[in-house]
């Protein structure tokens, strides 16, 4: 899970979907999101949670 500054916060409004494969991709999706405004909010574009769920192309655009 990744911790966020408390004025960060993020409503993500898909439910269940039922199927796991599925779940587990909009569950790996928030965590992304998260990471790469964690980074933004601390300035710091090589941090670890956003490293982890960026990499190749995502990362040189989320990056700019």
């Amino acid at each position: 899970m990744i911790d966020r500054p408390s004025d960060v916060t993020h409503a993500f409004d898909w439910g269940s979907t039922g199927d796991p494969l599925k779940d587990a991709v909009l569950a790996d999706t928030a965590q992304r999101i998260k990471a790469v405004d964690l980074a933004i909010a601390e300035h710091d574009p090589l941090h670890e949670a956003y490293r982890f769920y960026s990499e190749g192309t995502a990362a040189a655009g989320s990056e700019r």
